[in-house]
Order: C-alpha cells, then structure tokens, then sequence
C-alpha cells in the first residue's frame, strides 16, 4: 500500500468483501486492487489469479470501478499489454537505491519502494 500516497488515494478501505484493496484517485476515480506477491521473471501464474479475481469484484460489487493488479516484480510487457487489452492497469514494486556518496566511498546505501503503475485506457464509466 506504499504507493497510495504518490497517487493521492482518498477512501481507502483494505481487505473489504474479498477485495485486497479499494480506493479512489483524481485521475482514476473508484480503483479496485488485488496484490500479488511476485518475483523478477515469474509474474504469469500472478496474474493469471489476479485477472479473475479483479474481473469478479467488478462484477459482482463495484461495476463502476477500475481495476488494477499490483505485483511483487515488473511483469514482461506482453503481460502489461494483455492486462491493458482487457482494461486492467497494472502496477508493481521498484526498488531504488541511493546513498549520500552514490556509493562510491563504500558509504551505505538506502533501499525504497516505489511503485510504478500502468494505467489502462480502458474505462468503464467514462468519468476517469
């Protein structure tokens, strides 16, 4: 949930009727999220899960919404592309790096997470 606040995410209600996650943004308005642990290079069978479960929760209670898949790990861009091709946006953790010298004195460095989120063109209402 660390990259609801780069998306000033308001109305945010964790693990309700099944759904991982349901917020609303400005520029995306109702969002339904399923979250699915993921590792570099073995993001399918994610969103394989991922994909009904979203799809379902839109149907069944929150038509409006859209929905999004959050992974672990940056999927291949065919995978992205599916997911688009169906109106689901996709996002994932991004670990960056950073110390005060670059690194170079052997100084330490500090991890963060970040997300980065693929929005979909597909909308559902046309309010987004």
């Amino acid at each position: 949930m660390a990259f609801l606040p780069e998306l000033n995410a308001t109305a945010i209600s964790p693990n309700s009727n099944a759904i991982d996650i349901r917020f609303n943004t400005p520029n995306h308005g109702d969002v339904i999220a399923e979250l699915k642990p993921a590792v570099a290079g073995q993001t399918k069978y994610p969103i394989r899960f991922a994909v009904g479960q979203v799809l379902e929760y839109r149907h069944f209670q929150c038509p409006k919404a859209h929905p999004l898949i959050v992974l672990g790990a940056k999927p291949k861009a065919e995978e992205i592309e599916f997911c688009h091709a169906i109106g689901i946006s996709v996002a994932w953790r991004h670990r960056t790096r950073s110390s005060s010298d670059g690194g170079v004195n052997g100084q330490q460095s500090d991890e963060r997470d970040d997300f980065r989120w693929m929005p979909s063109e597909f909308r559902v209402d046309g309010d987004f």
